[in-house]
């Protein structure tokens, strides 16, 4: 089965993402984007370097990740080479 890390903002797009992971019958695990910053949507490069620095480890288990709701979150990811 695939495991699909989705990573979010919104609990609209975790329950939409949810769904569509019973229908298609992937293993799914949702995270909200935290990093304890007061700057909720602004993700440059330090800070994505940071985050990605932090859980890589974790990340690295999925097949699979989603971001939703906000383009930045990407970044986390690109800058960092997730082949996936």
């Amino acid at each position: 089965m695939v495991n699909v890390l989705h990573i979010t903002f919104h609990t609209g797009s975790a329950d939409e993402i949810e769904y569509i992971s019973k229908e298609l019958k992937f293993n799914l695990k949702t995270i909200f984007f935290d990093d304890n910053t007061i700057s909720k949507y602004n993700i440059g490069h330090d800070r994505a370097k940071k985050y990605w620095d932090k859980n890589k480890d974790y990340f690295k288990q999925f097949d699979v990740i989603i971001t939703s709701d906000t383009a930045p979150l990407s970044r986390i990811f690109l800058q960092n080479n997730l082949n996936r």
